[in-house]
């Protein structure tokens, strides 16, 4: 693979193709976000430099090509040439977002709301563009996802026809009222897997102002977080 073809798009001067000095740039073998070249000839570069850069490099393997990439900033000085910025044109990126609900029946709540968002899409919080499958997206106005535990219980035993009385451990609240693991409602803080690295991190807590008291220990914000990559906000549980 080589570069066959640099041109400024935002100009009419004809593009570049000359293979000899094409041939020394640094970076001719594969796409890279800048390439350099040594010992040009100046006189053949001396018209892309514009106020409003936005070049295209092209790399081609034959008559296939391979990567365009646009939006580069391009500078001479003497006889060395560097183009910069290049972002890669020929990867497409793919996002699917939406909320799956489980679990609604008429006018009851839902048991579970998941609001997904999957794809490869360069972000900020994406720079690498990997593979991401996030089950509590909370871009673009998205509330996260949360489960209640009750509706939940509620709608399985009503689709299963069971009657069985669900034992959960009993607690107790801030009051000293009687308060059951179902009746709180869990928030996915983070809930997501890096396909590209192999890396997830599943956070859950309590809602906001829901506690649970074990004896003369009362715990806010219940939850807990399991994650095999590095995090930079831990949420430490307050007691009182």
């Amino acid at each position: 693979m080589k570069i066959t073809e640099i041109k400024n798009l935002t100009t009419n001067i004809a593009p570049l193709t000359d293979a000899t000095e094409l041939a020394k740039f640094e970076n001719a073998s594969a796409y890279a976000e800048k390439i350099t070249a040594q010992n040009i000839t100046s006189n053949t570069w001396k018209d892309f430099a514009t106020p409003t850069d936005n070049i295209q490099v092209t790399w081609s393997e034959g008559a296939t090509v391979v990567t365009r990439a646009v939006g580069g900033t391009f500078s001479l000085s003497g006889n060395s040439v560097s183009i910069s910025g290049l972002a890669n044109a020929s990867r497409y990126s793919v996002g699917i977002n939406g909320q799956l609900t489980i679990g609604p029946a008429g006018d009851d709540a839902a048991a579970a709301i998941l609001n997904i968002r999957a794809g490869n899409i360069v972000s900020k919080q994406n720079p690498k563009g990997d593979w991401i499958i996030d089950f509590s997206d909370k871009t673009d106005d998205a509330t996260g996802s949360e489960i209640n535990l009750k509706v939940l219980i509620d709608w399985i035993k009503r689709n299963t026809g069971d009657t069985t009385t669900v034992q959960l451990p009993a607690i107790k609240d801030e009051n000293g009222t009687d308060k059951n693991p179902e009746d709180f409602i869990i928030l996915f803080k983070n809930f997501y897997y890096n396909i590209t690295q192999n890396t997830f991190d599943f956070w859950v807590t309590s809602k906001e102002g829901q506690t649970i008291r074990f004896g003369n220990f009362t715990i806010k914000k219940v939850g807990f977080r399991v994650t095999n990559t590095s995090t930079t906000s831990l949420e430490t549980p307050t007691q009182s």
